[in-house]
Parts: C-alpha cells; sequence; structure tokens
C-alpha cells in the first residue's frame, strides 16, 4: 500500500513525558512521535510482526513453518557492518517441500521466497541452489530434514557512513490491535535505484560436516 509499520514503544527518555502524561488537555488527541521510539527487542528472535501472516512461528520465536507456497520471515535483529552467523536446523522436511535460507534487506518481499527481489540471498535445500533476483544457480549440495545450515554474512564498515539506528519520531503514530507503529512511505524504487555492489562483502553458507562455500556478493544502497 506504500507504506511500511515499525512497531514502537514509549520512549521512557522522552522530552516533556510527564507533562503530556498528566495533561488532561491532550486526552484523546494523537500521541506525539517523539514520545515513542521502534521497539528493540532484548533478545534476538524470529519476529512477529515482519513475516508472512502465513508462517507461524513457535511459542518462543525461535522457530517456523510455513504452508501452501514459498514465503519469507525475518529476525527482529538487522546487521549493518562486521561479521554474523547463525544457524538453522531442519526439525521437519516433507517430501515435495522445499526450503530457503539466507539473509533478507528490509525491503525484500515477504510474499515471496528469499532471493526473489534484489534485496534478498538464499540457498534452497532442493539441489543447493543459490537465488538471488530470481536467478537460481545450483552451487553445492542440498540439505534436507536433520541437518544444520550455518549462514555467515561479512560486511566492511565504509567510511562515513551513519550507522546510528533510524529514530522514526518525525513519524506519525498508528494503533492498530492495541499496538503502536510508525508509518514510513515505502521508498522501494529509489532504495532499488541506488543498490550498489558493497566491496569485501560476502555471504557463505556451511552445512554439517562441509566447508565454507562463498555464493554471494551484496548489494547495499
Amino acid at each position: 500500500d506504500g507504506y511500511r509499520y515499525i512497531l514502537a514503544e514509549a520512549d521512557p527518555h522522552a522530552p516533556h513525558k510527564q507533562e503530556f502524561d498528566e495533561s488532561s488537555e491532550m486526552a484523546g488527541k494523537p500521541i506525539p512521535g517523539f514520545l515513542c521510539r521502534a521497539l528493540v527487542s532484548q533478545s534476538l528472535l524470529l519476529s512477529f510482526q515482519d513475516r508472512a501472516q502465513q508462517i507461524n512461528l513457535s511459542e518462543d520465536r525461535l522457530s517456523l513453518t510455513g504452508y501452501k507456497f514459498y514465503c519469507t520471515a525475518r529476525s527482529n535483529h538487522s546487521v549493518s557492518r562486521g561479521a554474523w552467523f547463525f544457524e538453522t536446523r531442519i526439525t521437519d522436511l516433507p517430501e515435495g517441500a522445499a526450503t530457503r535460507i539466507g539473509w533478507a534487506q528490509k525491503y525484500a518481499n515477504l510474499q515471496a521466497p528469499l532471493g526473489f527481489d534484489k534485496f534478498g540471498y538464499s540457498v534452497r535445500s532442493k539441489k543447493g541452489t543459490k537465488f538471488h533476483e530470481s536467478h537460481g544457480k545450483t552451487y553445492s549440495q542440498g540439505y534436507t530434514e536433520g541437518d544444520v545450515l550455518g549462514t555467515l554474512i561479512e560486511l566492511p564498515e565504509i567510511r562515513g557512513r551513519d550507522y546510528l539506528s533510524k529514530s522514526y519520531k518525525d513519524k506519525p503514530l498508528i494503533k492498530f490491535k492495541s499496538h503502536l507503529y510508525f508509518e514510513e512511505k515505502d521508498r522501494q524504487a529509489e532504495a532499488l535505484k541506488n543498490l550498489k555492489p558493497l566491496p569485501g562483502s560476502k555471504i557463505s553458507f556451511l552445512k554439517t560436516g562441509n566447508h565454507w562455500e562463498r555464493h554471494f556478493r551484496i548489494y547495499m544502497s
């Protein structure tokens, strides 16, 4: 619909917070954005909000199950520089099913398989096919039920780049189902136009008992 929604929480350090809470004149009026901040979880989990609704999360949000067709889920934390690694254990993979594991930027389409567009990079369980921008190439052995797939991303620091997290405090707040969200205009087309290869970046995968294999160079805006 042309907009993105970022889950918000009350900012305990916001200026004039007490005055606003105690003012009867503000009752029933929109909450100013500066009183909230983007929610920052203390734990690394699968995101309940940042996923396709067809994906079911476990109660502890450490595992997921997909149904019917390919779609995507992301975690509740992102990375922008340095080397980061996570492991995924395939606990159930019925005959005829497949999965893709990898990394997605914020504009990657959640209603499509990871690697469908230029914002996602993945390796598929079937035949070990790597995908980026819907181009597939069989690169290594696949993985299946019982396997553990390690995923490593390496992002060199860009000199002069601001790595502080975005505050969104200048954005309007929207209330939906008892939660507050910052509303931000979708700039996917602009981000796509500005994508460029990031020198020194790479994504590598390691299946249980195998060696690291480099699969991708990364595009960043």
